[in-house]
């Protein structure tokens, strides 16, 4: 039986963390880590955050970490063929409207 690869590890956070931080000048925060690992794994991700907390976090690491993942496989052995399920030229869509926020004010 095989096992399949998982994100959801505390080695696979400190690999996102590692790559961001290629990119970026600093460390995410820990919730952001997760949220990233949540969405490479195939779920679904709503975060409700305060202004300035790191949202946009979310989908900017995420590009990023698909983006170095998917172009330099040979670096991050211990990823497998996990990133097979992407497309070779990945887009991300993000959508933001005033009526979602307004009715995420509301519930």
């Amino acid at each position: 039986m095989s096992v399949s690869f998982s994100f959801q590890t505390q080695r696979s956070y400190d690999l996102i963390s590692r790559i961001v931080q290629l990119y970026a000048p600093f460390q995410p925060h820990d919730y952001v880590l997760e949220g990233i690992a949540s969405l490479l794994d195939g779920r679904d991700l709503i975060a409700i955050t305060p202004t300035g907390s790191g949202k946009t976090g979310y989908i900017a690491y995420t590009a990023l970490v698909v983006h170095e993942l998917t172009r330099h496989p040979a670096k991050y052995p211990e990823v497998g063929d996990v990133m097979k399920k992407f497309p070779e030229n990945p887009l991300i869509l993000w959508l933001i409207s005033k009526y979602f926020g307004s009715e995420v004010l509301h519930i």
